[in-house]
């Protein structure tokens, strides 16, 4: 690592990823650090020493944590850490974008460039890390040439892949839909039973590893004119001479299981994902695979910041997949030695095991997991059928299917010592799939007390409360399980409280169920010690049900907002609200207005920083705060990170226009319109559809007229760089 680190103008970016998205922005930073003439080394956080991380990137909750390590290790920071949020209608590009271009610039003016050497051009194809090659022209010769090495073949190496070697196989025992035909959606229990004993706990997911269709991949072939390659065997061989001399073991970009040769439809079928939508680099990439000035251009462009909603209009808005795009800028012909570095991985999927207590062992004592999962399969705004690549290819399993997985830790860690605390669960829809795996382990513990105790206890009556708040469209639809609620209900304290969303007039969901309960609720968390589980969707369900958390609380003892939303934060510090099973924004979480204008109010009455920070200890969590330092601006919920378009040429930011206003307005309405028009789930061929796609039209048009007279007064961005 010394010599890596030492050899001058050198580049060290370390990712941890488990869905690809930190290796995607990790590999992007490096071409660019490349083409400024840096040595980079793009790797996993796992390949190296902490004390070595010189350039941090991590756009998730474990960033700050990391980041203060690195402090503590004696790291000197260069730049500001970055954060984004996935959830944000741009995507992490809104602040990736700005961030690694500051960066760049401030390396440039760390460790400016030698007297006479220039930039790499962004029209000019760096050299990959890796390449394919036909497994039997793959010998030492072809890489001597490169590094003076000998070489030793993909099969034979040890791979880093995480999880690869924690693969098991299981069998599908069933494959059954839960909700009728008649139902818009296709959600299926699953259950396979493991080849070996294993062991696991409410909350833990289970891992799939899905198949491209082979429709699909005939048909990816067929338009990449790969036929001659197809079913030859292949290999990944070393094309980086200087990280090589450097002393550097690299991985290939795709981590194939050791001891194995696979032909490339192999490799198309399982290990590279040709569904995916697609990121900014996938378009900078493919630019260069094309003889089409026009194509070339209209993709390159996807690739500039000032695009950057036009990029999201085109792909992430319609689900636009690599497929269709490859089909749509035909000219496009990527050489098949190249798939590996421009097609993303294919990765597992997690479901969250919904099977608990005596469910988890077959009658011969091996494991089993039962899945409760959701086929996603919907009609865009551009009218194509979309199907998940890894639900699809579940619902096609039959009983006696033998395919690979690994389990996974999740974030309850619930034992038994807690089997005497109450339990209030809240998962619409899929998510009371861990709940109904806590239930049952709840049960079987009970069962395990009593045998115990050689029946001197009372059985039903020594348990805490169980309590199940559940969210749902149609109670004859998708309740699920809702038969065992009753069962269960009959053999330990179990309350299930539901919310039909579309059985009235009214629509009812899980929030307002808690502040039905409310009074019930607080009892059982403040007086009897429980703790409440939430599960279900990442987008505004979670929210939801903090906001009526607070509610309650502050009904209950009487509280201030501010105290309320300070009581259900300290919940969530001392996990006693477990919300770790759906994706939380990586962004903090946005402070209410109405404790800025208190704190606004305090500093104006002269009180100092560290008195407002001793009354609200939420104050001392805002990153890049200076307790004691009046001159330190209290952030507000929707602070960006800074981008000073300034430091890149004379392009000056332009101000909103009346068009610009108009389009926005008109993207809030098309949302709102969309929304109402799935709930009331109308004919695709109707008018109102027609009307929504022909606004959609017209507000993409317009933008893309807005951004001619806006790009160009921002093209000069990355000039200086």
């Amino acid at each position: 690592m010394s010599s890596f680190l030492d050899s001058g103008r050198s580049a060290l970016i370390a990712y941890g990823s488990e869905t690809g998205n930190a290796i995607d922005y990790a590999e992007e930073l490096g071409r660019s650090l490349k083409r400024k003439h840096f040595l980079t080394r793009v790797s996993t956080l796992n390949d190296i020493a902490p004390a070595s991380f010189i350039l941090s990137n991590i756009f998730n909750w474990a960033a700050r944590k990391v980041h203060k390590r690195l402090v503590q290790l004696g790291a000197n920071e260069i730049y500001a850490r970055g954060e984004g949020d996935e959830q944000s209608e741009e995507g992490i590009d809104a602040s990736f974008v700005p961030w690694a271009l500051d960066l760049q610039y401030e390396l440039l003016r760390l460790f400016p460039l030698p007297e006479g050497l220039v930039p790499i051009s962004e029209e000019t194809m760096l050299p990959p890390t890796w390449l394919l090659s036909l497994a039997e022209t793959q010998d030492s010769q072809s890489y001597n040439e490169l590094s003076g090495a000998q070489a030793e073949p993909v099969a034979d190496r040890e791979t880093s892949s995480v999880g690869n070697d924690d693969r098991m196989f299981v069998v599908m025992e069933e494959n059954r839909r839960l909700t009728p035909h008649s139902h818009w959606q296709d959600v299926r229990h699953l259950v396979f039973a493991g080849e070996s004993p294993a062991q696991y706990g409410p909350g833990d997911v289970l891992a799939i590893y899905p198949e491209n269709a082979a429709l699909d991949v005939n048909q990816f072939i067929n338009h990449m004119n790969w036929h001659e390659v197809a079913d030859k065997p292949i290999a990944f061989i070393p094309m980086d001479s200087e990280l090589h001399e450097a002393g550097h073991n690299l991985s290939p970009p795709i981590k194939l299981p050791s001891q194995s040769t696979i032909t490339f439809r192999q490799l198309l079928t399982k290990h590279l994902d040709l569904t995916a939508i697609p990121r900014r680099s996938f378009f900078s990439l493919i630019a260069h695979f094309t003889a089409d000035q026009f194509h070339k251009e209209r993709l390159l462009e996807f690739t500039k910041p000032e695009y950057l909603d036009e990029l999201y209009d085109y792909t992430t808005r319609p689900r636009r997949s690599i497929m269709e795009i490859l089909q749509e800028f035909d000219s496009v012909k990527i050489p098949w030695q190249w798939a590996a570095n421009i097609l993303p991985e294919l990765r597992g999927r997690q479901f969250s095991i919904a099977s608990g207590g005596e469910l988890k062992q077959t009658t011969t004592g091996l494991v089993r997991f039962e899945l409760l999962v959701a086929i996603v399969k919907y009609k865009t705004v551009i009218r194509k059928i979309r199907e998940g690549v890894c639900t699809r290819y579940l619902a096609g399993l039959q009983p006696g299917t033998r395919i690979p997985v690994t389990m996974q830790r999740g974030g309850l860690s619930i034992g038994r010592e807690e089997l005497n605390e109450p339990a209030v669960m809240i998962g619409p829809g899929t998510g009371v799939a861990p709940m109904r795996s806590l239930i049952w382990e709840r049960l079987q513990w009970q069962k395990t007390a009593e045998a115990q105790m050689n029946g001197h206890t009372s059985g039903v009556g020594e348990m805490e409360m169980s309590l199940l708040i559940y969210g749902c469209r149609n109670k004859a639809a998708d309740y699920f399980y809702s038969g065992e609620w009753k069962s269960i209900g009959t053999k330990m304290p179990l309350e299930v409280h539901t919310a039909f969303s579309r059985d009235q007039h009214t629509k009812v969901y899980v929030q307002d169920v808690i502040r039905q309960h409310g009074s019930d609720i607080c009892r059982l968390i403040q007086d009897l010690g429980g703790t409440i589980y939430v599960c279900g969707s990442s987008g505004k369900m979670p929210k939801a049900v903090r906001v009526a958390l607070t509610d309650i609380f502050r009904q209950s003892e009487s509280m201030e907002t501010i105290e309320a939303e300070n009581f259900v934060e300290q919940l969530e510090r001392e996990a006693v609200l477990v919300i770790g099973l759906v994706f939380v924004s990586a962004s903090p979480m946005p402070w209410s207005e109405s404790l800025l204008e208190k704190i606004n109010s305090l500093r104006a009455g002269g009180m100092s920083e560290s008195e407002i920070a001793s009354h609200y200890p939420r104050y001392l969590s805002i990153p890049g705060l200076n307790p004691g330092s009046h001159e330190t601006q209290f952030p507000t919920s929707s602070t960006p990170i800074p981008f000073d378009i300034e430091a890149y040429g004379n392009a000056v930011e332009p101000k909103p226009s009346k068009l610009h206003t108009i389009l926005i307005g008109i993207s809030n309405k098309l949302g709102l319109a969309k929304d109402h028009y799935q709930d009331l789930k109308c004919n695709e061929d109707d008018a109102v559809y027609q009307e929504i796609n022909d606004a959609e039209k017209w507000r993409y048009d317009g933008k893309s007229r807005l951004h001619e007279s806006v790009g160009r007064r921002g093209k000069e961005m990355k000039r200086k760089l």
